[in-house]
């Protein structure tokens, strides 16, 4: 499907929590999309065929976010920000949910 937004951002709509859900998939459309056409769907930065596996590869080998935009011209660093803000409020809900 295109345009798709990457999955693991989606909130359920347990507790009230589906308006937080809808707000982070309209986000993550911006800034991540998921094409059959395009690497068999991988979740990649919207508009680029960078995958975003590979923003959170280059920082677990120690190499910084600056070093990572040189790499994937194609990629802006609010791109990147907005994929590490939702990322970390995934984690923030899963560390919630218990």
């Amino acid at each position: 499907m295109t345009g798709a937004a990457w999955g693991p951002v989606v909130c359920g709509a347990v507790g009230g929590r589906w308006a937080h859900g809808a707000r982070a998939i309209l986000d993550a459309m911006d800034v991540v999309t998921s094409d059959p056409q395009i690497l068999g769907g991988t979740p990649c930065f919207a508009g680029t065929r960078v995958p975003v596996q590979s923003l959170f590869e280059h920082l677990r080998r120690g190499y910084t976010v600056d070093y990572f935009l040189d790499q994937f011209p194609s990629v802006t660093r609010e791109k990147v920000e907005r994929v590490l803000e939702l990322a970390n409020e995934r984690v923030q809900e899963r560390r919630a949910a218990g």
